[in-house]
């Protein structure tokens, strides 16, 4: 089972890169022109920390390198993330969501994330998408599907009708060919060309 790509971006239009969208450019228009204006006039749902924690989950940081850099212990930052409690929400419970991949595409979708810098100023070249491989391609997309809800690379395999083993080797390599560090960065990087495809369509 094949999940149609954006623009189509199959093996065989690689070999036509002028027929391919520069997506590093639509990206950009679309922050200028729809993102950032709608996220100006958004209220946050996150604390200060929690937005901080957000930010370097989706540049693709692990949990201790998120502690690290905002010099608290890692349990501190599992309460800021996880906790449940009516008097102190984490970060999960106030944007209604289960993992961290899904935590970072609700926060695409509600404004919360600075997509400038997590994709821009982190370094990510949207470009190399259509580099990828055909299953490749089908596996990203697999995985941000419904919104990056837990989809376990059993349930992506079984979808698309390959081996769990053969996820379970793609897709370190699709974060090599990619340059992205880590599940939610690779669901970023996806949802990120998701968006300048139908900024592009119009």
């Amino acid at each position: 089972m094949s999940h149609e790509s954006p623009f189509s971006l199959r093996a065989e239009q690689k070999e036509r890169k002028q027929d391919l969208p520069d997506l590093n450019h639509a990206f950009g228009q679309f922050l200028d022109e729809v993102y950032n204006p709608l996220r100006g006039r958004r209220s946050s749902l996150l604390t200060g920390r929690q937005q901080e924690i957000l930010e370097l989950l989706a540049r693709g940081r692990s949990m201790v390198e998120i502690a690290k850099a905002l010099e608290v212990t890692q349990s501190s930052v599992d309460t800021s993330i996880y906790s449940s409690k009516p008097s102190k929400k984490g970060l999960f419970l106030r944007l209604g969501v289960n993992s961290r991949e899904e935590a970072v595409l609700k926060a695409v979708t509600l404004g919360e994330l600075d997509l400038q810098s997590a994709v821009f100023e982190e370094g990510l070249d949207l470009n190399r998408f259509p580099l990828l491989d055909n299953q490749k391609q089908d596996i990203l997309f697999s995985l941000i599907k419904s919104g990056g809800k837990e989809r376990s690379n059993m349930v992506i395999s079984q979808e698309l009708s390959v081996t769990e083993e053969s996820v379970n080797v793609q897709s370190p390599a699709i974060y090599r060919e990619l340059g992205v560090r880590s599940r939610p960065q690779a669901a970023l990087f996806g949802n990120a060309v998701l968006l300048s495809a139908s900024f592009l369509q119009g």
